[in-house]
């Protein structure tokens, strides 16, 4: 995966576990760094010749990929039937070994890293349990039988998220109008900034939907032209 998505172009920097047990690779010996004085010391060292050997076939996968001629899954899926052994795993994985070490000893190095790395994390798991709230009946996951179902359910369910967070953003903004000191207003956004708006407490998704006519404006206040109002309270 490290290599995968380095010569793809991207940052993979996921959260190890237990990354005082992973194993660090190097291309010089361990003295050599010895000598240098570093604290902190490879334990393996890169199969140089299984990149070396199997260049031009990672590079035919690359273009495959940023072509679009294969997808990601056919690959891995390949990559599972073949034997551990097969010439063009190994040379990824060995080309890999690289990429994840200097994902570590960055890691270990950079505190903002480290924060952002988690900042990601908990962003992701509070996502699944947003989907999750949304899809309270079957626990988030949405099953059909058919592709087009599928892709209408996920957009009402996108549509749905993106309509609380929506109003996470005009309440929260409401707020900041609504301080009378500067200084009282910067402190509010730094901590919106620090904050996620995947926030769903404060809404009733089993709530009274009432479409009278006595109901013409909306929580700001504002006119609407259709003359309903959706009342989530």
């Amino acid at each position: 995966m490290f290599g995968m998505m380095d010569l793809l172009g991207f940052e993979f920097s996921p959260i190890i576990a237990k990354i005082h047990e992973q194993r660090l690779y190097s291309f010089e010996t361990i003295a050599v760094y010895k000598q240098k004085g570093y604290p902190i010391l490879p334990s393996a060292y890169v199969q140089q010749n299984k990149i070396k050997d199997n260049w031009q076939e990672i590079l035919r996968l690359v273009c495959s990929l940023k072509l679009k001629y294969a997808l990601p899954s056919e690959i891995f899926t390949r990559f599972n039937s073949y034997s551990r052994q097969h010439p063009l795993y190994q040379a990824l994985k060995e080309y890999g070994r690289m990429i994840k070490t200097l994902h570590i000893l960055n890691y270990i190095d950079q505190l903002e890293l480290r924060q952002e790395a988690k900042f990601m994390q908990t962003y992701a798991e509070n996502n699944n349990k947003f989907n999750k709230a949304i899809a309270f009946n079957n626990g988030g996951d949405l099953i059909f039988l058919t592709r087009q179902e599928q892709l209408m359910a996920e957009a009402c369910k996108n549509l749905i998220k993106n309509a609380i967070i929506c109003w996470n953003y005009l309440y929260l903004t409401r707020l900041v109008q609504q301080e009378k000191t500067p200084q009282r207003k910067q402190e509010m956004i730094e901590l919106i900034k620090q904050a996620s708006l995947l926030k769903w407490a404060h809404i009733s998704f089993n709530g009274q939907y009432d479409f009278s006519e006595q109901f013409l404006t909306d929580s700001f206040d504002l006119i609407n032209p259709n003359g309903y109002k959706l009342n989530l309270a």
